[in-house]
């Protein structure tokens, strides 16, 4: 009995898949390269990665050569994809993108899917270096040792991890001057309280600002001749509210664009349509580190400041099925079990940072605020001045021996950073306020625990403000800080 003949349609139809399926591969291939070629700092073009970008590129092309038009859609539907990718990065219309793409459904299937692969090596898509802000400062005779500054977002003083190595000093009463971040950072760059700066204070659409002509402790030791440079997370900390003032290298993780063409679209429907945040943001603290200490490597023989601010003990709550407000009452030791695992990971990277710093670097480790677990009622941080929200971790090493028992106020850093010494921290009454939504909140946290309500301060007769609006509005509001847009 005879075989029936091979259908030749359907053995071409089979051989036309088979190369749409290849050549949708050169779009993972050419990231690879160009991610090779000039890497992006702190993020690297990862293998798994890319072959799963591969397999997905390649289930949507046999899907698509199963429609009659598929052959002429899918390199149409591809470029369209990098291209507006591309120009939404770049801030014009996605839609440009795609009306570009369109013609090369007029071209032959193999031909059209290669121009459209090509796309893939169109910058935006890989992140940009970030530029030096200015020349290395003037050498010194005599510099300051090596520095290294590492904040952890959210960090309760009762989760510090055990310190690696040797010669820490733990201070068990760190009180920051603030229970959340903008007015925390600004008095921990600045060295001075809420109330004397003015900074992060809410108003309608924004926030105040301090006085940019008061030097911050990068300008400051910039003035040592030491080499700043920050990598920092949190959209608080961003260039346009102040805090790249004395880097030469600023490098913020909200600039960070996800090197794969496929992950970034994906991220960018899932958080616009759904709500999800970008993968980047689950990977940021282990990128910041990576970065950071490629910095380290290359900064040469110039004596270094680096500050990397670790966001991973905040997003204990990223997770949807732990963002409904019930599990507060319901199951709050899931949310605490929660929140020690992401701090947890947050320490993990802050031990990694501080080993591959090297045993001679000075480092000083803080929080710029606590959260509350339960604790009166209240959940979260920047709503009181109680110390589950104020008291923070703060160890240092390389700065000799001192004191590790009684108060100390966090925003007296700057000052003592610059002289080289801790031993001034002691304090036993330690200014405190600035809410998130109370621009009245002020005390004092008295030595041993207890707050005295203290009035707030005249308003400035001309307040610099910050508006928070467009992209910031969206970065804030996807950790919780301000309603949805």
């Amino acid at each position: 009995m005879s075989r029936p003949a091979p259908d030749p349609a359907a053995s071409s139809h089979l051989r036309e898949v088979v190369i749409a399926v290849v050549l949708v591969q050169l779009v993972p291939i050419l990231e690879l390269v160009c991610g090779w070629v000039s890497p992006a700092l702190g993020q690297p073009v990862r293998l798994g990665d890319a072959l799963v970008e591969g397999l997905g590129l390649a289930a949507l092309a046999a899907l698509l050569y199963a429609l009659p038009a598929g052959p002429r859609l899918l390199p149409a539907l591809v470029a369209g994809a990098l291209l507006g990718l591309s120009a939404e990065r770049l801030g014009w219309p996605p839609l440009l993108g795609v009306l570009i793409a369109l013609p090369l459904a007029a071209l032959p299937p193999r031909l059209g899917l290669v121009f459209a692969c090509l796309c893939a090596v169109i910058p935006p898509q890989l992140t940009p270096r970030a530029p030096e802000l200015g020349p290395p400062p003037a050498r010194r005779e005599s510099p300051p040792p090596d520095l290294a500054l590492i904040t952890l977002d959210t960090l309760r003083a009762d989760h510090l991890g055990a310190l690696p190595g040797e010669g820490w000093w733990v201070f068990d009463q760190a009180i920051s001057a603030a229970p959340w971040t903008l007015p925390a950072m600004d008095s921990l760059m600045l060295g001075e309280p809420v109330r004397r700066h003015g900074g992060g204070l809410p108003i309608d659409g924004g926030f105040t600002r301090p006085s940019p002509t008061t030097p911050v402790l990068a300008e400051r030791l910039s003035g040592l001749g030491m080499r700043a440079a920050a990598f920092v997370s949190n959209p608080h900390l961003r260039a346009s509210f102040g805090f790249d003032r004395g880097f030469q290298r600023f490098d913020h993780s909200d600039a960070w664009e996800e090197p794969h063409a496929a992950w970034a679209l994906w991220g960018l429907v899932g958080w616009r349509a759904l709500g999800w945040p970008p993968r980047l943001w689950a990977r940021r603290d282990p990128l910041l580190v990576n970065a950071a200490l490629r910095w380290w490597a290359e900064a040469g023989d110039a004596q270094r400041f680096l500050w990397v601010h670790l966001m991973s003990p905040h997003e204990y709550r990223r997770d949807p099925a732990l963002s409904n407000p019930a599990l507060e009452k319901e199951d709050p030791e899931r949310l605490r079990r929660a929140y020690a695992e992401a701090s947890a990971r947050g320490w993990a990277e802050a031990t990694r940072l501080i080993e591959g710093l090297g045993p001679q670097t000075r480092i000083v480790l803080v929080a710029d605020h606590g959260e509350s677990l339960g604790e009166e009622g209240r959940w979260g941080h920047g709503s009181a001045l109680i110390d589950p929200q104020l008291h923070v971790p703060l160890a240092a090493r390389g700065f000799g021996e001192g004191p590790s028992g009684g108060q100390v106020a966090v925003a007296a850093l700057a000052d003592a950073l610059v002289r080289g010494a801790l031993g001034s921290l002691s304090a036993e009454v330690v200014e405190v306020g600035g809410l998130r939504r109370d621009a009245s909140g002020f005390g004092l946290r008295i030595a041993g625990g207890s707050y005295s309500a203290r009035p707030p301060p005249a308003p400035a007769a001309d307040p610099a403000e910050m508006a928070v609006q467009g992209e910031l509005l969206e970065a804030l509001h996807a950790i919780g800080y301000v309603p949805g847009p």
